[in-house]
């Protein structure tokens, strides 16, 4: 924002915040946060395209989402990082902190 903010953007009247996938997600999450930070008449639009990710069946009945939530959190041994209070509850890939 400093970068964008000595290019004009304190001259702003309207902005757009937006991302695709793993960006679009970080969208939702800092859509409010991003307004905050701009004058208060400024208009601004966030557009997530494709942030979303659900944890359902495919088509073909696997669970895709969850296979890869699985192969991140051992890839990265992110296990040991996560409240002890959700993985005695539930595996790994299921937590969302």
């Amino acid at each position: 924002m400093k970068d964008l903010w000595s290019k004009g953007m304190n001259n702003a009247e309207n902005a757009i915040l937006c991302g695709t996938s793993a960006g679009g997600l970080a969208t939702i999450l800092n859509c409010d946060n991003f307004k905050s930070l701009l004058p208060e008449n400024v208009k601004v639009k966030c557009v997530a395209d494709a942030g979303f990710f659900i944890n359902g069946k495919t088509i073909s009945g696997t669970s895709d989402i969850q296979e890869m939530y699985r192969k991140i959190v051992n890839l990265h041994g992110s296990a040991k990082n996560l409240p002890s209070a959700c993985t005695s509850v539930m595996e790994p890939s299921l937590v969302r902190v």
